[in-house]
């Protein structure tokens, strides 16, 4: 957090699901007919680089999205 702020680094995210694609989502998801647990890994911080080498390299089997946790 301190890099960001004192280097005022700018983090970008990105979307490209529309409306129809997170309602269809949500109710597959309360229906229990997707397990989300199967798609969703979680990272301490400290791993954030191996994370997005993995994803960026297609070397990630086991996930679709990671979450990143600066306080584990």
């Amino acid at each position: 957090a301190n890099l960001i702020h004192y280097y005022e680094i700018t983090v970008t995210g990105s979307f490209s699901y529309n409306p129809w694609d997170h309602k269809l989502a949500l109710k597959l998801l309360s229906q229990k007919k997707i397990d989300a647990r199967k798609y969703i890994k979680e990272f301490p911080l400290e791993k954030i680089s191996d994370v997005f080498e993995e994803l960026s390299e297609g070397k990630n089997k086991d996930y679709l999205k990671a979450i990143i946790k600066p306080w584990r």
